[in-house]
């Protein structure tokens, strides 16, 4: 804030107290033509993200309620609140919409995350970080071992939660790296 050729930092909370500036919030309205179903639109947003909760029938939230999208008889209606990330979001349902309405009917299944998939992924990803003969290939109830330098490293396949007591940086990046490949294999949650 610039004010008698001082500039000042100040949360947005403080403009009112000290300025006579008020703050506001912009919400955007987006109507697209959509000739398909809520369960054809749903199964596309499922394919975007987890985060999709279908609301009175016609009424989807997408990413945390951050993205509202209804439909309606001949069009869907795209409704959010205005921010650079809510924008992304928006642009993405946008697209999402666009290609439901293309396509052909799909039956309505929710993204799920195959186990023994990412396991799989899991292995060959630690296997090229660290070497094919420190990964123990034998998952022993739902934990896989691997070794680094003499150091044990156990990662539990359900909470994707990494232990390592001898190395606190190995653990660190094994866990970012469990993470990332989690990230990279579901659909986007909030």
């Amino acid at each position: 804030m610039k004010r008698n050729f001082n500039y000042h930092i100040m949360a947005p909370s403080d403009l009112p107290t000290y300025t006579d500036l008020a703050m506001s919030t912009v919400t955007q309205r987006q109507s697209v033509p959509y000739t398909g179903t809520l369960n054809q639109l749903q199964y596309y947003l499922n394919q975007l993200s987890a985060d999709v909760e279908t609301r009175s029938g016609s009424l989807l939230w997408v990413f945390g309620g951050a993205v509202s999208v209804t439909l309606e008889p001949r069009y869907v209606v795209i409704e959010w609140v205005a921010n650079p990330v809510n924008d992304m979001y928006a642009d993405a349902v946008l697209a999402v919409v666009l290609k439901a309405d293309t396509e052909a009917p799909k039956t309505v299944a929710p993204v799920k995350v195959d186990k023994s998939h990412f396991n799989e992924c899991l292995m060959e990803l630690l296997g090229e970080m660290f070497g094919s003969s420190c990964v123990d290939r034998l998952i022993r109830g739902e934990r896989l071992k691997l070794v680094v330098d003499k150091k044990d490293v156990w990662i539990d396949l359900r909470s994707l939660d990494v232990q390592c007591e001898d190395d606190e940086g190995l653990q660190q990046m094994v866990s970012t790296a469990v993470t990332k490949l989690h990230w990279a294999i579901t659909p986007v949650k909030l």
